[in-house]
């Protein structure tokens, strides 16, 4: 374990290597002492501290994690996700605030993007990336716009990677491990082992003890165990837009932890599903988890302009999108059977850049037929005519010849009209006579 992730330590080569530096206040996953409790000093950076390392509780690498999440939600938003005027204030939000999502203060980044930074700064290790390979998938998966499933730790996943686990006996093994480094020291003992007597004594109490305290709990009713007012039922707001939502959960005395997902069915900013179920009975100010719409997944459209025509249809397969009719358009500049441009279905005007566009839609390629249509210009200024033909829209090369039986400045004749080829030249004939 590093327990010191942060911009600060972080080296880029560069050739573009990433490294870790300053190892000061690492230690090994097993080391049974990797917890702030232990000790007087504070290991570690407040904006960058895990919850556990917060509240002094065992550490492991998954702590490590929590910190990279926090490093790349910085790199995403420009600031870290908690902020305070002391190093206890901003530790206090780590345990028990939820961090603003990313994408509500950089609305760029995309639902999958955002979805893989709000795991990774779980307050529950468990629910955060067990592995930096875990970690990795994810990324990859949402660089190409998709949610990556959520998957939670199972009964199989192997706690005992970080140090003591609740489904595991290492707790007593570490407890043992430690006693028995603990009793290699050489005082003289005035007894080796406690009288059997008190042994049997001891257990036979507390075996009362627990069967009394059973017998009192079972023979308790559900009123005796949970008072009038100790519970409240979550209300259905599925469906509803996402302000309402929370403004209902809210009245009934709970918390909100708002998590995006792209639909189809349910349109933008409204609620997908809800964590507990809808009218399940709840301790007031429980946390309920909150799906919110961001509407259809989306994709990039690349770049096409410039592209062969299977070079195009090929990138929009790729970003899977659907290739729809194929059309011609004059161009000055786009050679002939290269992209001008893609007209997607649903959207206005013509996209020449990549841009972000529903998944699954049909795109419709413009391509160039590597010709102009000169306009006739016979009748206006030579000067006008001139620089019309030669301008950005036609790109034209035109040659001047003037015409002294005539005056006025005017063009009496020109040699092509209509469908020229790209940077054709063009003659124009105009009076030059005094």
């Amino acid at each position: 374990m590093h327990r010191d992730i942060k911009p600060g330590n972080v080296m880029v080569t560069p050739s573009g290597q990433v490294k870790v530096m300053d190892f000061g206040i690492a230690r090994a996953i097993s080391d049974s002492s990797a917890t702030i409790a232990q000790t007087s000093a504070i290991l570690g950076t407040a904006q960058y501290f895990s919850p556990e390392q917060a509240r002094g509780d065992a550490i492991d690498a998954r702590t490590d994690l929590y910190s990279t999440g926090v490093v790349l939600y910085e790199l995403l938003t420009g600031r870290p996700p908690f902020r305070g005027d002391t190093a206890v204030a901003v530790a206090y939000q780590h345990i028990s605030e939820a961090p603003v999502p990313p994408h509500s203060l950089n609305p760029s980044i995309s639902p999958a993007l955002n979805a893989v930074v709000m795991r990774a700064l779980a307050k529950n290790k468990d629910e955060r990336f067990q592995s930096a390979s875990d970690f990795k998938a994810d990324l990859d998966i949402a660089s190409t716009g998709k949610v990556p499933d959520r998957v939670p730790a199972g009964d199989d996943f192997n706690a005992t990677l970080f140090g003591v686990s609740p489904n595991s006996t290492a707790a007593s093994s570490a407890t043992l491990r430690r006693l028995a480094e603990d009793g290699n020291d050489s005082a003289p003992r005035t007894q080796s082992r406690p009288p059997v007597a008190w042994i049997w004594g001891g257990i036979a109490v507390m075996a009362v003890i627990v069967v009394a305290a059973l017998v009192w709990v079972f023979s308790l009713t559900p009123q005796n165990l949970v008072g009038a007012g100790a519970q409240t039922e979550v209300p259905n707001v599925i469906g509803l837009e996402k302000g309402a939502a929370e403004k209902k959960l809210e009245k009934a005395n709970l918390k909100v932890n708002e998590v995006t997902q792209s639909s189809d069915k349910i349109q933008p900013d409204h609620v997908i599903s809800l964590t507990p179920k809808a009218g399940t009975k709840v301790v007031p100010g429980q946390q309920v988890e909150v799906v919110v719409s961001t509407g259809p997944a989306t994709v990039t459209l690349p770049g096409l302009v410039y592209k062969t025509q299977d070079d195009a249809q090929t990138a929009i397969k790729a970003a899977g999108l659907v290739v729809g009719e194929i059309r011609s358009q004059d161009s000055p500049s786009v050679a002939k059977g290269a992209v001008v441009g893609a007209q997607v279905d649903g959207l206005e005007g013509i996209q020449t850049t990549s841009v972000q566009v529903p998944e699954g839609k049909k795109v419709n390629l413009i391509v160039s037929t590597g010709n102009v249509n000169a306009p006739d210009q016979r009748g206006q200024s030579f000067t006008a005519a001139r620089d019309l033909l030669s301008g950005p829209d036609y790109q034209l090369q035109v040659k001047l010849v003037a015409d002294g039986s005539c005056s006025g400045g005017n063009v009496t004749a020109q040699s092509a009209i209509g469908e020229v080829p790209q940077k054709s030249a063009v003659t124009i004939t105009y009076c030059s006579g005094g």
